[in-house]
């Protein structure tokens, strides 16, 4: 790997594993573009807002990045829907 800044895209990046871990990679020096459905992401990501279940929405997002960055070295996926107690 060459001395360019690594690029990860976190799905789930405003709440719970996937924000810690946008967080992380943050402060590690990455790029981090933070995938959420409400946009809200730890302070120094670069936010794509997308519902992972609606593939249009995954899309424009993933285009989104692709104009941004000019490489993409890892995907975290932290999405999920919480059902606890229901």
């Amino acid at each position: 790997m060459s001395d360019q800044i690594r690029t990860i895209l976190v799905t789930g990046a405003s709440s719970g594993i996937g924000l810690a871990t946008a967080a992380h990679f943050e402060q590690a020096g990455w790029r981090v573009f933070g995938l959420s459905r409400s946009g809200r992401v730890p302070a120094g990501v670069t936010p794509l807002r997308a519902d992972i279940s609606r593939s249009d929405q995954v899309t424009k997002a993933i285009t989104e990045l692709r104009q941004l960055a000019p490489r993409l070295d890892v995907v975290v996926h932290a999405a999920g829907i919480g059902g606890a107690g229901s």
